[in-house]
């Protein structure tokens, strides 16, 4: 089946209840394969919103390659709270085709709003160090916060924020480890490695420079920021998103 035809039945379904484990608990769940690294995919996890767990559903996979000999890292999924973003992500879209739309500013930034919940799932593909992440996460994200209009209290605090964030990756990330980046309306970015959670730091500039690594106008990867923004567009053709 086609990703693009499986995301436009999915838009289709029943809504599911909202269980504590981050994927949701179904045993018969649909998984997306990312095609590199035969890494799996659920189309749907739990969120955290607030003292709840929210649906969000899978709108595309990619690779995230190193080097020039195109070493994958990790695999990675994007998954947005479909009630919530639809409405922000149709506006942003208007009368645009999907052509039109993935040459727009205006519609790309709309996925880096801060209006409805998102997540980056990743899966890795290879053991890294913890610290070359740390170090990869302080390369893509400080030059984005200092780009960023900000005061100086708060470019204080997203460095602080930062400081945070980089101290969760301590430890050798094997093969196969999940990491979960959740962002919360409200600029609450909850963070889980390997199951375990990391804490929630609040700071909007940390969000919106984290998902902007994925979807701004520099993508570490091109295919996998494609596959995300053509993956919600059956969502935004239809009314049934919202539940």
């Amino acid at each position: 089946m086609k990703m693009t035809a499986l995301f436009a039945l999915l838009a289709l379904s029943a809504p599911l209840a909202a269980q504590e484990p981050a994927v949701v608990a179904q045993e018969k769940i649909k998984t997306v394969k990312e095609s590199e690294t035969e890494i799996d995919f659920p189309v749907q996890l739990m969120a955290p919103q607030g003292d709840k767990q929210v649906r969000q559903d899978l709108l595309g996979v990619g690779v995230r390659e190193k080097t020039i000999f195109k070493v994958n890292v990790y695999a990675m999924g994007f998954y947005v709270d479909l009630a919530a973003a639809v409405p922000v992500l149709k506006k942003a879209a208007g009368a645009r085709t999907l052509k039109e739309a993935m040459k727009d500013k205006e519609f790309h930034a709309a996925f880096l709003k801060d209006d409805f919940g998102k997540t980056l799932r990743w899966v890795m593909a290879r053991d890294v160090g913890g610290e070359d992440i740390a170090e990869a996460f302080s390369d893509s994200l400080e030059p984005r916060v200092k780009k960023a209009k900000l005061s100086e209290e708060a470019r204080k605090a997203a460095e602080a924020a930062m400081k945070t964030f980089r101290a969760y990756f301590s430890s050798e990330l094997t093969e196969g480890t999940e990491l979960l980046f959740h962002w919360e309306p409200g600029g609450r970015l909850h963070t889980s490695v390997g199951g375990v959670k990391k804490g929630m730091i609040t700071n909007l500039a940390l969000c919106t420079a984290l998902f902007d690594v994925y979807l701004g106008d520099d993508p570490i990867s091109t295919g996998a920021k494609q596959s995300f923004i053509e993956g919600a567009w059956p969502f935004l053709q239809t009314q049934a998103a919202a539940r």
